[in-house]
């Protein structure tokens, strides 16, 4: 994963399932504005999907570790 990548994944905002693209397997994180886990983490190869359509509305953290590299960016639900 390079640190200076944007787009980690797409569609943002989305309707629930996020396409990740990641050059490597990735642990990821789910975190609400409050900094609370809202899903659990989730080992991910380089091409997944996260489902986020469990969640309601709002803005939520990925966080994304692989390796030594972590990237959060914000992905809005609808």
């Amino acid at each position: 994963m390079a640190a200076e990548q944007t787009d980690l994944f797409s569609p943002n905002p989305t309707d629930g399932m996020v396409q990740l693209h990641l050059e490597n397997a990735s642990q990821v994180y789910v975190y609400n504005t409050f900094g609370i886990e809202v899903l659990p983490s989730q080992e991910v190869q380089s091409d997944s999907k996260l489902d986020l359509s469990t969640l309601p509305s709002g803005m939520y953290m990925l966080r994304i570790v692989s390796g030594t590299d972590v990237v959060t960016q914000t992905v809005i639900k609808k």
